[in-house]
């Protein structure tokens, strides 16, 4: 782990029982089929006062990477620490003073927010556990209220009182309150109108720069994690298929499928589109994942050896990491 590292994940694991319930072999190894693979194997870093991008299709673990990264939901295996210190099995009142430093923006303001309570006490909630003196809540409430764009006017409207941007506004407002040290945005945008969009990401733009804090921003548009992320990882069936510098990676891809998911994206200008990288069938089963290359029943690229060995992540240029048999060509 880095000097500049915020967080690190090793091994991260993260499976969930069927409705069938959780089965054991003999050896003791959890049968296949009788687990959803969510998260399977992730290593990342964040660093301070950066954005690490984590773009996939939906289902592909994103979500459930971010909850295990907070500790909402504990892994099935693997460490996670934050500035060093290994909080992954951390006693409920050692994690309860670390809270203040994780915080997450979830993806719908419309169910994220408590109808039946006022917007200054959303946001006044998580500032109980930090201090129990009134005034300071009540000053700290109004002045990040006012930071992410709203007037203090309206502190006593419920949530329904509110449009979606400007709940979504409230929800960064809470999130911000504790002042954190790690905020972790959960497809925070894709709830909004396209002009509302770019308000809310320019705003969180701004609050990174004034707060020096640092973002995991998730989305399956990769327009938006290319306008937000200073290193993008691609995940895929529970896996991280490619992870290297925006910029980098959004010009060089080296994986199929990052290539796939860049050649997606819209371009206005007729002429300046490329042929479509290929993307076969349909996404497998997290209950019964493909042996070796998890990419490689839907990959115009794959031989034998994809099916037989899993690849490994391995750095093929510099922070570039790539796990593919057959990486494309720089």
């Amino acid at each position: 782990m880095s000097n500049n590292e915020l967080v690190r994940l090793e091994g991260i694991v993260k499976y969930f029982p069927t409705k069938g319930g959780t089965f054991y072999s003999e050896s003791g190894i959890l049968e296949s089929g009788s687990m959803i693979h969510a998260v399977d194997g992730v290593d990342l870093g964040i660093e301070r006062n950066s954005t690490l991008g984590i773009v996939g299709e939906s289902g592909c673990g994103k979500s459930t990477l971010a909850r295990t990264v907070l500790l909402l939901i504990k892994p099935t295996s693997g460490k996670l620490y934050f500035e060093g210190r290994d909080i992954t099995d951390l006693s409920y009142g050692d994690l309860a003073k670390i809270r203040p430093n994780l915080q997450i923006i979830f993806q719908d303001p419309f169910s994220s927010l408590d109808p039946r309570m006022r917007a200054k006490a959303i946001i006044a909630e998580p500032l109980s556990v930090v201090t129990k003196n009134r005034e300071t809540i009540k000053e700290r409430v109004r002045e990040v209220f006012e930071q992410v764009g709203l007037s203090v006017d309206q502190l006593n409207r419920f949530p329904n009182e509110f449009s979606g941007g400007q709940r979504q506004r409230i929800a960064i407002a809470r999130a911000l309150a504790t002042k954190p040290k790690l905020v972790i945005l959960d497809e925070p945008t894709s709830a909004l109108d396209a002009s509302t969009q770019a308000q809310i990401l320019n705003l969180l733009l701004d609050i990174q720069e004034e707060y020096k804090v640092s973002y995991m921003f998730i989305s399956h548009n990769v327009s938006v994690v290319r306008h937000m992320s200073d290193r993008v990882a691609v995940m895929y069936l529970g896996k991280i298929v490619e992870e290297g510098p925006i910029d980098d990676l959004m010009l060089k891809p080296r994986h199929p499928y990052t290539a796939a998911l860049i050649s997606s994206i819209p371009k206005p200008d007729p002429s300046a589109r490329e042929k479509m990288v290929e993307i076969r069938g349909e996404t497998p089963s997290p209950v019964n994942p493909p042996s070796g290359c998890r990419y490689h029943p839907r990959c115009p690229f794959a031989t034998d050896l994809c099916s037989e060995r899993e690849p490994q992540l391995q750095e093929l240029e510099d922070n570039h990491r790539v796990a593919c048999h057959y990486p494309l060509k720089g």
